[in-house]
């Protein structure tokens, strides 16, 4: 034997140390790797005090190769070592010893690391590694606390299949897991990208309590998997967001800086690409976070790694906030102040401390969240006269003992709410209190006071001025229904399919068996608007008959029905954030008894039964738009189906500045208010043909808006299949694009640039 492993040490350019080969300082190694023993080659890496006779448990990392790396015989384990850019093996072999310093507890830990090497030519994947982890931890003295994966293209793709395994009882024992420019899924070997990408999307690695870091480069053509899978983990609401690293100027060959222990990366983003947040490459994910000090944010992948530990993953922890100033610094500009009475996105803080933003499930805009012990938010806001105000805090959180405290400028504590345990950081609940605030131009601190951790949506401030009053529908007559006062504005909507429009200069006219996206809506006065409206599903149309009823809504409105078994959401653009707004929504259905309509926007839900529904509109009542000039209304289905026939907005308060603009032609004052674009003056905005489609179709985009455009293709619960990026440099123009593997049935193709958007249905067969 000892002749043989001398021998084999001599072919290979290796040495014999304690009678084991090694490589590149690590010994060469077998794992089982399928159900009938058969073994695959591996480099080991053991730390430098390790010994068979100790007691000492080190963190494991397991490091997946690319595809070309891989090898069927000991010689090959040299490609491991060889690889440019160089990856961790690599590292090792160059005299690094696989060490790092936890920044929770200042000690320096030191890893077994353990790189398996496929013979297959792509990777290893949870079809093998089901089999190579036990085999790793019956041999190895391992803290079973601090199990790590990483591997980087192929590899990461590999990572990616364990996540998406749906075997929770096989993902439960990784602590964290970092993927470094993953490419796309191989099919022929393991889970196949729908597969994947369900499970991600359901959350059953979530549920484990997995940490995450995507590390992808800006020149890559093949990032388009690493924004998809960490937006399916991101939607999954982990309590601790995946962390998303994308770095500029470099191709397919990120693992140079990301396995590099003296990289350790500036800005880092959280969230997911929901249909409000910044689009990726050049927004990626969710807002951008600097890292400094000891945050997790400035931390190379090994002490990131050291953050995640099974049994409790404790938070990094941070400074603390400044000290509060004993006098208040002078108001600022009275044009920075927010309204009040009114409602504040929690995003639109004036400043902040220990903060980040996300998509959110309650409505279409960002929430803010990781909000520690001490983190704080500052928002300048101007009352429109002195009293008592009742405001409302739109919270989430899965912790018991949250609290948050709303101060004045100069520390007096206005209140302090106790939050309650809402099951989940995306589950929603109003908590509401009393405050006593002067006239005027102020700054209000919404402060954490706990040590859970609580997420918040918005708040709602009522007072003296322009505060709710319960009852009353419009009707679209103009009689109010308890929004503030002021001058208001209606613009009415009848949905049809085709066949018999309302003949009424009143209402307009949306055939949404032609289109999910309206045209510019005039107001019912007969002047155009910037205000146009999205459905993102239609199942089709049912017609009432011509001798249906009246009442809530002219009888030709309440004619035709939109019907959906699946929920779906309307999107009101081209809205003024600083007005406030109304919605009075129809549904109604004769010869279907047995099924309600719920309609949810601004945290408020109106339900109403459809079945030969005359008189009960659903109200929604004080809503303001988001940032992005939108009002998003969630229509679910209480029973089997969900329905929609028309609706009338209301507008109150401060005039829609867009009343005088021409649909087509350029508007700066229009742009300034809305933050939306025209659309073309003639043609249609959006084209797909053929449709249906098999696997391939093209869309064509008329509008004169340029640059980076996202394509989305959606199913009829809303849930993002396919993404596509694309430059658009001219006015009009038409993409390529494959839907191959999506399931047969309904979706709408989804087009954004900027803040313009688009949508048609699309039939795949």
């Amino acid at each position: 034997m000892r002749i043989k492993c001398t021998l084999l040490a001599l072919l290979l350019g290796s040495r014999i140390v304690h009678g084991q080969a090694t490589i590149g300082r690590q010994q060469v190694d077998q794992f089982k790797s399928d159900q009938w023993g058969d073994k695959s080659y591996a480099l080991t890496w053991l730390p430098t005090d390790y010994n068979s006779s100790g007691s000492t448990q080190y963190p494991l990392i397991i490091f997946l190769h690319g595809v070309g790396e891989g090898g069927s015989s000991v010689n090959d384990l040299n490609k491991l070592i060889t690889q440019s850019p160089p990856a961790l093996p690599e590292r090792i072999a160059n005299g690094w010893n696989a060490t790092a310093k936890n920044p929770l507890d200042g000690k320096t830990y030191e890893f077994i690391v353990i790189s398996p090497q496929t013979s297959n030519g792509w990777s290893f994947n949870y079809d093998q590694l089901k089999y190579i982890v036990p085999d790793i931890l019956s041999r190895y003295r391992v803290d079973l606390s601090r199990v790590y994966i990483t591997g980087l293209s192929a590899g990461g793709d590999g990572v990616w299949t364990v996540m998406g395994s749906a075997d929770v009882a096989f993902t439960s024992q990784f602590a964290a897991f970092v993927t470094v420019n993953t490419a796309g899924v191989d099919a022929a070997n393991g889970l196949t990208d729908l597969q994947i990408k369900a499970n991600v999307d359901a959350g059953i690695e979530v549920k484990d309590g997995i940490n995450a870091w995507t590390i992808t480069t800006q020149n890559d053509g093949l990032n388009i998997t690493s924004f998809e899978y960490m937006d399916g983990f991101n939607r999954a609401h982990p309590a601790k967001p995946g962390k998303f690293t994308d770095i500029s100027q470099i191709g397919h060959s990120g693992w140079g800086q990301a396995y590099d222990p003296n990289w350790r990366p500036s800005v880092n983003y959280y969230g997911t690409n929901s249909m409000d947040a910044p689009f990726w490459p050049n927004g990626n994910n969710g807002s951008p976070v600097t890292g400094s000090g000891v945050t997790q944010d400035s931390l190379n992948i090994y002490e990131w790694m050291l953050l995640s530990r099974k049994g409790g993953t404790p938070a990094v922890q941070q400074p603390p906030p400044p000290p509060v100033q004993p006098v208040a610094p002078p108001p600022p500009p009275i044009g920075n102040a927010k309204a009040i009475p009114g409602k504040i996105e929690a995003e639109n803080y004036d400043n902040m401390f220990g903060v980040q933003t996300q998509g959110t499930s309650d409505d279409a805009g960002l929430n803010v969240g990781w909000i520690d012990n001490g983190d704080w938010m500052d928002y300048v806001i101007n009352a429109a006269s002195a009293g008592s105000y009742n405001v409302s805090f739109r919270v989430a959180t899965p912790e018991e003992g949250s609290a948050l405290q709303l101060r004045a400028s100069d520390g007096t504590v206005l209140t302090t709410v106790d939050l309650p345990n809402t099951g989940d950081f995306q589950a929603w609940q109003t908590v509401t209190a009393s405050v006593n605030l002067p006239a005027g131009v102020q700054t209000l601190r919404l402060i954490s006071v706990s040590d859970a951790n609580w997420n918040i949506n918005w708040m709602q401030f009522d007072g003296p001025v322009g505060s709710k009053s319960g009852g009353g529908t419009d009707n679209g007559n103009g009689n109010g229904n308890g929004n503030s006062s002021g001058p208001a504005k209606y613009i009415k909507v009848n949905l049809y399919g085709g066949d018999n429009p309302y003949n009424n200069n009143e209402w307009n006219n949306w055939n949404v068996n032609g289109s999910a996206e309206s045209d510019y809506l005039n107001y019912s006065d007969g002047t155009p608007s910037s205000v146009s409206a999205v459905l993102t599903y239609n199942e089709s149309l049912a017609d009432n008959s011509d001798g249906y009823g009246e009442g809530m809504a002219p009888a030709e409105v309440l004619r035709y029905t939109s019907y959906s078994d699946a929920d779906r959401k309307l999107y009101i653009v081209g809205l003024n954030p600083s007005a406030t707004y109304s919605l009075e929504l129809y549904a109604s259905r004769g010869l279907n008894p047995g099924n309600s309509t719920a309609f949810s926007a601004g945290g408020e839900t109106a339900a109403v039964g459809t079945f030969d529904n005359l008189n009960h509109p659903a109200d929604l009542n004080n809503l303001q738009a988001n940032a992005q000039g939108q009002i998003v209304v969630s229509i679910n289905a209480l029973n089997s189906y969900n329905y929609i026939n028309g609706f009338v907005l209301t507008e109150f308060g401060q005039g829609n500045a867009a009343a005088a603009v021409v649909p087509g032609v350029a508007s700066e004052a229009a742009g300034a208010v809305f933050g939306t674009a025209d659309k073309p003056v003639t043609g249609i905005s959006l084209q797909v043909y053929p449709n249906p489609i098999q696997d391939h179709f093209l869309i064509e985009v008329n509008t004169p808006h340029t640059g980076r455009m996202n394509v989305q293709v959606v199913d009829a619960s809303g849930s993002v299949r396919r993404s596509y990026l694309f430059n658009k440099d001219r006015i009009s123009g038409q993409f390529d694009l494959y839907a191959h593997g999506l399931a047969a049935g309904a979706y709408f193709v989804r087009v954004q640039i900027g803040d313009w958007v688009s949508s048609q249905k699309l039939i795949k067969l």
